[in-house]
């Protein structure tokens, strides 16, 4: 058993969670790189900071 007050406190979070998970999977799907055209990479050059 329950109380009204737990359960709509307890619906509010699960709510909360649902628009952290959607705002979170809209990160990612805007986060892809894709390249303006195909092919692959042949070398890269890394320049170390020390």
């Amino acid at each position: 058993m329950v109380s009204a007050d737990q359960l709509e406190k307890l619906q509010w979070q699960y709510k909360s969670l649902e628009a952290a998970t959607s705002i979170a999977e809209l990160d990612v799907a805007e986060a892809n790189v894709v390249a303006p055209i195909s092919g692959f990479i042949s070398a890269r050059y890394v320049k170390k900071e020390i």
